[in-house]
């Protein structure tokens, strides 16, 4: 081929000559045994491989973070498995060690759904610019540090607890005979990851369960007080 290859989220598989330079956004481009590239190869969020005899007499470049997009790994979907294994392990963790804190976050999340994710937004706003302005003296930077901690650690125990709502939501319905707390913990936060997951719109998936989350540990002391009244009965 004489020219370029030009592709948009898709894949290309070269096998022979192309006298030109590969500009591909999103997917994957694999130079098989025996192709030649005489130009360069330019990844926008994408992939490449190459196989031992396959000749490359430009660069790879890859501009990926010179994308307009502001969340650059968004155009493509890779499994989460290491995201799966520490989100799964940290709800079991949380689940066993503090049943009551999780069960009162999802509560707070059920029943003050708009209001946690409007704490969680100012607190994300207004939360970074409290620890830069606490970081500016040395003797409170422990108070900074201290904020910083609570503001990872309410994300953390609000995913969780999230991860209960959605799994709790779901095996009612498919699988109403599972009860165990730990299972429906496991669901939803596996659910949770792969929906953060997507492309395009994982990031906004992301970004909105981890603002409720906080709002709801936040409102509910991370998870030491019941905010709002349950429509339910709590099983603790």
């Amino acid at each position: 081929m004489n020219g370029n290859v030009v592709a948009f989220g898709g894949n290309v598989i070269i096998e022979g000559t192309v006298n030109g330079d590969v500009n591909l956004y999103g997917g994957v481009v694999s130079l098989q045994s025996g192709s030649h590239v005489h130009g360069n190869i330019h990844l926008y969020n994408a992939r490449w491989a190459r196989e031992r005899n396959a000749q490359l007499d430009g660069t790879l470049i890859d501009r990926s973070q010179r994308l307009i997009w502001p969340f650059p790994n968004s155009l493509t979907f890779s499994f989460p498995a290491l995201s799966l294994l520490i989100w799964v392990g940290l709800g079991l963790l949380l689940t066993w060690l503090f049943p009551e804190h999780v069960m009162l976050v999802r509560t707070t999340i059920q029943t003050s759904a708009g209001r946690s994710l409007l704490v969680g937004l100012l607190s994300s706003i207004l939360a970074p610019v409290l620890i830069l302005l606490l970081s500016t003296l040395i003797i409170t930077i422990p108070l900074a540090i201290i904020v910083a901690v609570g503001l990872i650690a309410g994300w953390a125990l609000g995913m969780v607890a999230l991860g209960l709502l959605i799994g709790e939501r779901l095996l009612q319905t498919s699988a109403p005979q599972r009860h165990a707390r730990c299972f429906q913990v496991a669901v939803g936060l596996i659910i949770l990851t792969l929906a953060s997951s997507l492309p395009l719109l994982g990031w906004l998936v992301s970004l909105g369960a981890g603002l409720l989350g906080l709002g709801a540990a936040l409102l509910s002391r991370f998870g030491t007080r019941l905010y709002g009244l349950p429509r339910y009965p709590l099983m603790l």
